[in-house]
């Protein structure tokens, strides 16, 4: 988001919030904690709830600060997908080269979530109903509820209390720490992620060229999933 901003800290939260907490790290810090917790508990609900608090919590001004707005530049929208699918490509390749299609390989279990997800509905299923439903997890639900989360609260208003290259850092740990961290490998390629998410939502001032970039990447997920290791989804 645009660091720069002249507006105060009081022009970012509704009123009410800000009689009650103060500071807005302090209320970023509740959201971003309770959040967490119904990531865990229920993505949808916690999908549903982080929209709430942006329409909530915030009044226009403020979304427009955690990147609730168009990007700077049209050109964001070819950008971002193509900097969501560079780096899943090159995470896979450096992965493989390095790790080959092992359990230490991120796209051992990335395959194995991508099975679970495709089974879901029971061999019953159609193969059509199958991928509407991970279509609608990996590339809808998944994006719509991170990045509104790291990018836009966590992000925009840390940046605020201490900087915005630390913000764009202490987002991608918390974003990688969220994910099961089952080898090395998870946690690098996670945080690698946030951080070109994060860089997409500075430059642009949107969170909106992140979105895509998240649904890009994760497409290329399911796509190396379905090609490179179908033996575990179908």
């Amino acid at each position: 988001m645009d660091n720069n901003t002249t507006s105060t800290e009081n022009e970012i939260f509704r009123p009410g919030a800000k009689r009650l907490f103060q500071h807005n790290w302090v209320i970023v810090t509740i959201i971003l904690l309770g959040q967490i917790a119904l990531m865990f508990l229920e993505r949808q609900v916690a999908l549903a709830t982080i929209w709430l608090w942006a329409f909530l919590l915030l009044p226009p001004h403020g979304r427009r600060v955690i990147g609730l707005r168009s990007p700077t530049h049209w050109a964001w929208w070819i950008i971002a997908p193509a900097a969501g699918l560079a780096t899943v490509s090159i995470t896979a390749v450096i992965l493989w080269a390095l790790l080959g299609w092992t359990e230490s390989n991120m796209s051992y279990d990335m395959a194995h979530g991508v099975g679970e997800g495709f089974r879901f509905l029971g061999e019953q299923a159609s193969n059509v109903s199958r991928l509407s439903l991970l279509g609608f997890l990996w590339l809808f639900s998944s994006p719509l509820l991170e990045e509104p989360l790291f990018r836009g609260f966590t992000q925009s208003i840390y940046g605020q209390k201490m900087g915005v290259w630390p913000a764009i850092v202490l987002q991608s740990v918390i974003f990688t720490l969220v994910h099961p961290l089952n080898s090395v490998s998870w946690f690098v390629s996670i945080f690698a992620a946030g951080l070109v998410y994060g860089i997409l939502t500075k430059y642009s001032q949107s969170i909106w060229p992140a979105v895509l970039a998240h649904a890009a990447y994760n497409l290329g997920i399911l796509w190396i999933s379905f090609t490179f290791m179908p033996e575990y989804i179908l």
